[in-house]
């Protein structure tokens, strides 16, 4: 599953969210692309709602057109975030 996010009437995409997994025996992941100029050390959440605490990915490496977090995604979580009807946010410092 891929999301992504744009500015409104923008061209680019702004944030990329994919979870998979390579083989049915390895653990799901979430994957969250971000721009460049983000604060690495913070990581990224994604927060499902306000009762959430949310699920924090690290930085593994950054390209000269963006950033990339990944963490392991368990079951639960997973059922969680399918389940939900409303949007969920990303949240991340900017590095300035």
């Amino acid at each position: 599953m891929v999301q992504y996010t744009q500015a409104k009437g923008g061209q680019g995409v702004i944030s990329q969210v994919a979870i998979g997994r390579v083989a049915k025996t390895d653990p799901f992941k979430l994957v969250v692309q971000l721009p460049i100029g983000i604060w690495l050390p913070s990581g990224v959440k994604l927060v499902a709602d306000a009762k959430d605490p949310g699920l924090v990915a690290t930085f593994k490496r950054c390209l000269p057109q963006a950033c990339f977090a990944d963490v392991d995604i368990s079951s639960e979580p997973l059922r969680r975030y399918r389940a939900l009807t409303e949007q969920g946010q990303i949240v991340f410092k900017d590095g300035n």
